[in-house]
């Protein structure tokens, strides 16, 4: 399973790292990400990507500033790593603030 995550009328199929036009990430980082300002990406479904970009980087910056505090929520099987949330996160917050009055998408 994985958290798929798009912003609605906006196509991201060309972007890099987008698999084929939305945001995505193993639901493995469900235990880092609900401890994060930010929880889980699903819980962002229908808001304002303006909203969401807030709580969002303070997450990148948590784990940037603190990765020790978050390495317990690291999968064992090393689907779901600081670094692979960093990169998403990063990576939502880039098209939610180029992107700020669409509105954010669960696509699952």
């Amino acid at each position: 399973m994985s958290y798929d995550i798009g912003l609605k009328n906006v196509d991201f199929s060309d972007v890099p790292h987008t698999n084929g036009g939305y945001l995505n990430i193993t639901y493995n980082l469900v235990n880092m990400f609900e401890v994060l300002p930010c929880k889980s990406p699903r819980k962002w479904d229908g808001s304002k990507a303006k909203d969401v970009a807030k709580i969002v980087g303070q997450s990148l910056q948590l784990l940037n500033d603190h990765p020790g505090d978050y390495r317990k929520y690291e999968s064992p099987n090393g689907w779901g790593t600081i670094d692979g949330a960093k990169t998403f996160l990063a990576e939502c917050l880039v098209a939610f603030i180029t992107y700020p009055d669409a509105m954010v998408e669960d696509r699952d």
